[in-house]
């Protein structure tokens, strides 16, 4: 489905894609960040010191805040309290914002992902009057939005207090550089991830798990998830210790070596 959804808008331009509006909510919370870690490691290593950090299992004091972005603007970031019903982003999100804030914006496309109260009845119709464009389940890796958290929770300094997080959070938002918005978190004003794949006209961005070493140019994206060590290459050895050889760089000085499961795993 990610696929079929990608090519369907292969040929849409930077042009188009500046039209679209992301949306999409994130949680701040007090001290550590509680999203989970993501570290390489080997079958066997789950409990390892290396691989694992103490932290609180109660639930951390923070808001929830939602936000929109565009090519050349961004939407007002609105602190939301208790339980978001489809009623409730109606009438605290849809009608006061997000509805002058595309009427504002010629020719916008509205997009957000597929959480309970964005589809219901409710939120559905009131959308009918404008344009939005349906989107994939679990993809947070093709909307741009998701690199705008990132850059926040990165700048984010310890609080104290649920609203001293709440100020911190409105000025971040204020005074993030729209270059960096438009750029979608890279160094150029590009498409989102969407556009790249399978995009004749645009080369494929190359994507690393943080903390990952780059890997040898010729190893496919598949290989270079299931790879979790490399060694010298013994002399005389060839296709680069991956089955069959298939995308192996023969003149690499590395093997990789894989098992096929279990790599991309959470820190316990």
């Amino acid at each position: 489905m990610r696929l079929q959804w990608c090519q369907a808008r292969s040929m849409w331009y930077v042009t188009d894609w500046q039209k679209v509006v992301f949306s999409d909510e994130s949680q701040f919370v007090l001290g550590t960040e509680d999203n989970r870690g993501r570290v390489w490691r080997c079958p066997g290593e789950r409990y390892n010191s290396p691989h694992t950090v103490l932290r609180h299992t109660a639930r951390t004091a923070g808001v929830m805040v939602w936000g929109a972005i565009a090519y050349d603007c961004r939407s007002t970031l609105i602190m939301m309290r208790g339980t978001l019903t489809g009623q409730r982003y109606v009438d605290d999100i849809l009608r006061p914002h997000v509805g002058p804030f595309l009427k504002g914006q010629p020719g916008a496309i509205f997009l957000q992902d597929n959480a309970r109260p964005h589809t219901a009845r409710v939120s559905q119709d009131f959308l009918r009057h404008f344009q939005a464009l349906t989107w994939l389940a679990r993809s947070p890796d093709l909307s741009p939005v998701e690199h705008v958290w990132d850059q926040l929770k990165r700048q984010f300094p310890s609080c104290h207090s649920v609203h001293d997080l709440e100020f911190t959070v409105q000025d971040l938002w204020a005074h993030l550089p729209q270059d960096k918005i438009s750029s979608g978190g890279g160094k150029g004003k590009t498409p989102p991830k969407a556009a790249r794949i399978r995009h004749p006209k645009i080369p494929p961005l190359k994507y690393a798990a943080r903390g990952e070493e780059s890997l040898q140019q010729g190893v496919t994206n598949k290989q270079k998830f299931q790879s979790t060590v490399s060694r010298p290459r013994p002399d005389g050895v060839r296709g680069g210790g991956i089955p069959d050889g298939k995308g192996a760089d023969k003149s690499s000085p590395y093997v990789f070596e894989t098992n096929g499961r279990n790599i991309f795993n959470t820190i316990s």
